[in-house]
C-alpha cells in the first residue's frame, strides 16, 4: 500500500514540478524558503453527520524588492489544468532609507494569505501559481509555480466507530532535504517571523530544516555542536570560559507546524505532522572591532574554508550540515543558487545528513519524495543537492 500511495504523488510532482522563471519586474525577487502553505479542513454537519466540505489554503510569501503602496498577492489554484481557486490579498511592506540597512532589504510580504470562501475539494498534487501585483497599475507578474501535495486522513467517532470528518494536510516529506543558514545581523527577526520573533542584539548564525516529528520532536530539543573547519576541528580554546560555548537552541514558530491524526477506533489514534526548526548556532560574524560582532563565540570570518558541524543531543547525532566560508567571512552560495533557487540576502543553502534510519526525532521519511525536489515541488537541478537527497534514508510509513 505504501508504495502505491508513494508513486502517485512523486509521478505528479515531477510532472508539475518543472521550474518555471519568474516574470518579476527588474529589482525584485522571489523567496523560495520562505514560502509555507498549510490547509484548514472546513466541516459542517448534515442529519447529524459530520462531513468535510473540503479546504482552504493558508499561504506565508515573501518578494524582495521596492514595491509600491497597495502592491498584493494573487494565488491560482490549479489541478490538472482545471482552476480551482483564485486568491488576492494585500502585502506588508517594509521600505528602509537607504533600501538595504544592516542586511535587512525592503520586502513585500504576508504571513496570512487566506480566503475562506475558496474551499477546495482536491486531493494530491495541486498547482499553485504565485503572482506579484503592482500596486500603481495593478500589473500581474508570475512569481513563482509551487506544487502543494494535499492528503487526508480518515477518522472516526463515538464507541460505534461512526464515520468523522476527515481531515485534510500539505504532505511536507519533500522538504527532508532542505536545509539554509542566514549570517543574521544584529535585530533582524528570525527567517521565517516576517515581523516580530526573537532578536539579538548581535549578529548570530540562523539554521532551518523541516521535520516530519517523533513526539520528541515537537520541540528543539537542546544539543551542541561538534564543527570542523577544512577537517580539522574548530578551536574553543578562546571561549572556554563561556560554559554553552557549543551549545545549540532554537524554537518551532507556531506559523510552522500543523498536526492531523487519523482515527480508526477509539484507542486507535495515528499522527501525522510537519513542523519546522529556526536554530540559533554558536557562531557570530564580523571582523574584529565589529560592534555587532559577539565576543564570546567564534567568527565566520576567522575561519574561512569547508565548514562540517554535527548537532548532537545525549550522544546521539541529529542532523549533519556542510557549508563553505569565504575569505571575507561571508557564507558562501550553493551552486544551487546559481540555478533559479531563491533566497534572502545573507542565506544560502547548505547540504545536510540525516542518520542512517533518521534521527530521534524523526518519525517518518521518504526518501523519494525528497529526491523529486524541494520548496514545493522545485525539483534539484545542481548534482550536488541530488546527491544528498539521494543519501535521506527512510523510515515509518509514508502516511497514517
Amino acid at each position: 500500500m505504501a508504495a502505491r500511495w508513494l508513486a502517485g504523488p512523486v509521478a505528479a510532482i515531477l510532472a508539475l514540478g518543472s521550474v518555471v522563471r519568474a516574470e518579476l519586474p527588474p529589482g525584485l525577487s522571489y523567496d523560495d524558503a520562505y514560502a509555507w502553505f498549510s490547509v484548514e479542513t472546513i466541516t459542517d454537519v448534515e442529519n447529524g453527520k459530520p462531513y468535510a466540505k473540503g479546504w482552504v489554503l493558508t499561504s506565508q510569501l515573501r518578494i524582495f524588492g521596492r514595491t509600491p503602496d497597495h502592491s498584493a498577492f494573487k494565488l491560482l489554484l490549479k489541478q490538472n489544468g482545471q482552476a480551482l481557486a483564485t486568491i488576492y490579498q494585500d502585502g506588508s511592506i517594509y521600505r528602509f532609507d537607504p533600501p538595504a540597512w544592516t542586511g535587512k532589504p525592503d520586502c513585500l510580504w504576508n504571513n496570512n494569505i487566506v480566503d475562506r470562501k475558496q474551499i477546495v475539494k482536491a486531493e494530491g498534487p495541486v498547482q499553485v501559481e504565485v503572482y506579484y501585483v503592482h500596486g500603481d497599475d495593478l500589473s500581474e507578474h508570475l512569481a513563482r509555480v509551487h506544487t502543494v501535495d494535499v492528503q487526508k486522513v480518515t477518522r472516526v467517532r463515538g464507541g460505534q466507530n461512526e464515520p468523522d470528518a476527515p481531515h485534510y494536510y500539505v504532505n511536507r516529506h519533500g522538504e527532508a532535504a532542505a536545509a539554509w543558514i542566514y549570517q543574521r545581523a544584529g535585530l533582524i527577526e528570525p527567517y521565517t517571523s516576517g515581523d516580530g520573533g526573537d532578536t539579538y542584539s548581535e549578529n548570530v548564525v540562523e539554521l532551518v530544516f523541516g521535520v516530519c516529528p517523533t513526539e520528541e520532536g515537537h520541540s528543539v530539543p537542546t544539543g551542541y555542536l561538534r564543527t570542523t573547519v577544512d577537517g580539522k576541528p574548530l578551536d574553543l580554546t578562546p571561549y572556554q570560559e563561556y560554559t554553552q560555548k557549543d551549545a545549540v537552541n532554537g524554537d518551532v514558530s507556531s506559523w510552522r507546524q500543523y498536526e492531523v491524526v487519523q482515527v480508526t477506533g477509539p484507542n486507535e489514534k495515528e499522527p501525522i505532522g510537519f513542523r519546522q526548526y529556526s536554530l540559533i548556532l554558536p557562531f557570530t560574524f564580523g571582523p574584529e572591532g565589529d560592534i555587532l560582532r559577539d565576543t564570546t563565540k567564534p567568527s565566520l570570518n576567522d575561519h574561512p574554508g569547508r565548514w562540517e558541524y554535527t548537532y548532537i543531543v545525549n550522544g546521539q547525532k541529529v542532523r549533519t550540515w556542510r557549508f563553505a566560508v569565504g575569505k571575507d567571512g561571508n557564507i558562501l552560495p550553493h551552486p544551487e543558487e546559481q540555478l533559479g533557487l531563491g533566497l534572502a540576502p545573507n542565506a544560502h543553502l547548505v547540504e545536510m545528513v540525516i542518520p542512517d534510519g533518521g534521527a530521534f526525532i524523526d518519525d517518518r521519511l521518504v526518501p523519494e519524495q525528497a529526491q523529486a525536489g524541494g520548496f514545493y515541488g522545485r525539483p534539484w537541478e545542481s548534482a550536488e543537492m541530488k546527491a544528498a537527497a539521494a543519501a535521506i534514508p527512510a523510515k515509518g510509513r509514508p502516511a497514517p
